[in-house]
């Protein structure tokens, strides 16, 4: 068969044809899914089975290192805190100084600080009624229409 521009599109057709075959062939049968499906256990592929049965040391060895390493990190954040017990932090020349919250600024509260914000910090002035001269003597009402 060719196609509009000329050329024969046959090999084409044929690798197509020869790749979906090969496709299909790999593919588990409907009966296989249904048995998958009913039995979890096989779900699972042999490479992932295998894994599961005989783990390498290295899969026993990473949780150790991992509890080891949290428990030396909480120890320490423990024994950091517990020296600063009182409330007290030490400053550069190693005396203790106390911190209050209520006078602690965070280093980044001028970001806070945005153009306009005096808007959203005042209540805006509601002005009087109008004066006389401002005022509308009648309201307007189009042709026809009476009140």
């Amino acid at each position: 068969m060719r196609s509009d521009d000329g050329h024969d599109d046959a090999p084409l057709r044929a690798a197509f044809d020869e790749l979906r075959q090969a496709e299909e062939g790999g593919a588990p049968t409907f009966a296989q899914l249904l048995v998958r499906v009913r039995r979890p256990h096989l779900r699972r592929t042999s490479v992932e089975r295998r894994a599961r049965a005989a783990p390498s040391g290295l899969h026993r060895l990473v949780p150790r290192i991992a509890g080891a390493a949290a428990v030396v990190v909480a120890g320490s954040v423990g024994v950091w805190l517990g020296r600063f017990s009182d409330g007290a932090r030490p400053d550069t020349a190693g005396a203790y100084v106390a911190v209050s919250l209520a006078t602690w600024k965070a280093p980044t509260d001028f970001l806070l600080d945005t153009p306009g914000v005096e808007l959203l910090r005042t209540t805006p002035e509601i002005p009087g009624p109008l004066p006389e001269t401002l005022a509308l003597a009648k309201p307007y009402l189009p042709t026809g229409v009476t009140r």
